[in-house]
């Protein structure tokens, strides 16, 4: 099992893969196990 800073940056690594999405205001919360994203994008896909 991945801990909260490994799972964290796993979410983050993939953002990083959509260039077109602007990551600034989008906010990332790992706790229990579950995962939040917050924030909006230009675009949904």
């Amino acid at each position: 099992m991945k801990t909260v800073a490994e799972s964290k940056q796993v979410i983050l690594d993939e953002r990083v893969c959509l260039p077109d999405v602007d990551e600034t205001p989008i906010g990332l919360i790992v706790e229990d196990g579950e995962v939040t994203l917050t924030g909006f994008v230009n675009a949904y896909p």
